[in-house]
């Protein structure tokens, strides 16, 4: 059984059902299961609280932006998340988010995956449409359960390994117009039939193999 522990701090439960419906695709390859608290789609105020909280602190009024890592560094600290190091997880934010690391200065990104794969932050600031956003949570959630390492073939270092498999979710896009084109297409072939999956074969692999051994 895999533990995730949700913290929305969206103002609108949509956003935590679509993560449901991503989360359902990642079990698919998980016989185990996957535990999430809460339930995705429901309220729980005092873990808003502490989103909330944690984005005001790091809030860029220059910039109207909030710093990813920083936001991450302050999530650590939270008791109830120290206290939890087994477990992996999901936070949601509306704030738009910038990524100033070793990678250079990132003007935006809809979120990430810590290099332990224990947390994925995602903004919805700049999604564009619901099925964007679920293709936004299946790119990051495979982040966290191991797809798409750049240890396999057929991968690229894209701000982070990434697919280069055809129609794959885990491919890398460089703007946003791109992403949700190619979000909508894939579930659109999803639709009628000529794919099964939002994931490549190869990352299919690549998360079974990683769950199994969680």
């Amino acid at each position: 059984m895999v533990d995730l522990l949700l913290y929305d701090g969206t103002k609108d439960l949509k956003s935590g059902k679509i993560l449901g419906y991503a989360l359902e695709e990642i079990a698919r390859f998980y016989r185990g299961g996957i535990d999430v608290t809460p339930e995705p789609g429901t309220w729980d105020i005092p873990r808003w609280t502490i989103v909330d909280n944690i984005v005001k602190n790091n809030f860029r009024p220059k910039r109207n932006q909030v710093h990813y890592k920083e936001i991450r560094h302050d999530l650590r600290n939270v008791p109830e998340i120290a206290n939890n190091p087994d477990s992996k997880k999901i936070v949601l934010i509306e704030s738009d988010l910038y990524d100033g690391s070793s990678r250079g200065d990132l003007s935006w990104c809809f979120g990430g995956c810590d290099s332990n794969n224990e947390y994925i932050i995602v903004s919805t600031a700049r999604i564009t449409d619901p099925i964007h956003e679920l293709g936004v949570y299946l790119h990051e959630l495979g982040h966290m359960f191991g797809a798409a390492p750049c240890s396999r073939s057929h991968t690229e270092e894209n701000l982070g390994s990434h697919c280069t498999n055809d129609y794959c979710v885990m491919q890398q896009k460089l703007t946003v117009p791109e992403f949700s084109e190619h979000d909508n297409e894939i579930a659109d072939m999803i639709e009628n039939g000529s794919r099964d999956s939002w994931f490549c074969e190869q990352c299919q692999d690549d998360i079974i193999e990683n769950v199994t051994g969680v």
